[in-house]
């Protein structure tokens, strides 16, 4: 099966090279199936495989499961023999950030019932580790904050969105916006009913700006689940966390990722916790390998709890 080899690092092009790729579909919405690659390792031990699970980034707008694959992930899936599986989900804004957590909450019942089922496949889901950048932090954070999937080991969030409606007060504050009108405009031209699960980074980019920027993304006061600073509030035990944000990030601001890091401590003081901030601006990681200096303490702590000994 075919993987994006355009949107990728130099040195994630060799290193996928030593991996089967599948797609699998996890669920279809008005006949348009959502899918998900599986990166499985060419050479496994016998056994049930540890589950690496990446969730992409993009805006909640943009973005494909199998793009932009970080160096750093792909060495840590093979390092430990992990299958690795990244899924798409809607796209906004022809679907609302309330479909793209359902699709995430449909995606963990799959992951728990249907991807035995490939075949060749052996991995012990309870073995999990989840990570995710900028949007899919969000996801990262909501797929424990709201209980989809347990057991998970740890999770790792790469600049992560984890306050709002916080970033969306800042956003429409900002003295220069993106007309709301190129929203308007491309709502207009869709198809409806028509939804969008893969779209290039970078291409939406004013699409995400009209709607941030114009108070038409999320309503986080009446859907406040939607927003991980408030589901924190109500969520249970949490596992093990690894944030880490760049200190300069102008598109994400990682004084954000601070404030959720220190309600964290507050709520439940006893979650381990481990809290990087780089200097580097947004995606500043997408070119890292696991032996980039930065990166040997968050992996360390991951390596706790992430894979449990077999």
């Amino acid at each position: 099966m075919s993987i994006d080899l355009i949107c990728q690092e130099p040195a994630a092009l060799d290193l996928l090279k030593q991996f089967h790729v599948c797609n699998a579909c996890y669920k279809v919405v008005d006949h348009q199936p959502i899918g998900a690659h599986v990166l499985v390792p060419r050479d496994l031990p016998s056994g049930r495989r540890p589950l690496l699970v990446r969730i992409h980034g993009g805006g909640f707008a943009e973005g494909t499961s199998d793009s932009w694959l970080r160096p750093w992930i792909l060495e840590l899936a093979l390092k430990h023999n992990a299958i690795l599986v990244t899924p798409d989900y809607r796209l906004r804004p022809e679907a609302q950030l309330a479909d793209e957590i359902e699709d995430m909450r449909d995606f963990w019942k799959w992951i728990r019932a249907g991807l035995s089922e490939i075949p060749g496949i052996k991995v012990d889901t309870a073995n999990l580790a989840i990570v995710g950048e900028s949007a899919g932090g969000t996801m990262t954070a909501q797929s424990v904050l709201l209980d989809m999937i347990h057991p998970v080991r740890v999770i790792i969030m790469q600049y992560p969105g984890l306050n709002i409606g916080g970033h969306l007060k800042w956003l429409e504050s900002l003295p220069e916006k993106i007309s709301v009108s190129v929203l308007e405009d491309h709502l207009a031209s869709s198809i409806p009913g028509h939804i969008v699960t893969r779209v290039a980074n970078g291409s939406r980019s004013l699409l995400v700006g009209s709607m941030m920027q114009n108070g038409r993304f999320v309503d986080v006061e009446n859907d406040a689940y939607l927003d991980p600073m408030k589901s924190l509030e109500t969520a249970g035990p949490l596992p093990p966390v690894l944030l880490f944000h760049g200190g300069q990030d102008k598109s994400v601001r990682a004084s954000d990722s601070a404030a959720w890091a220190e309600k964290l401590r507050r709520l439940q003081p006893d979650v381990p916790l481990h809290l990087v901030f780089p200097d580097g601006d947004h995606c500043f990681d997408q070119s890292d390998v696991l032996a980039t200096p930065w990166l040997k303490e968050p992996i360390a702590f991951v390596e706790q709890y992430w894979p449990a000994q077999q």
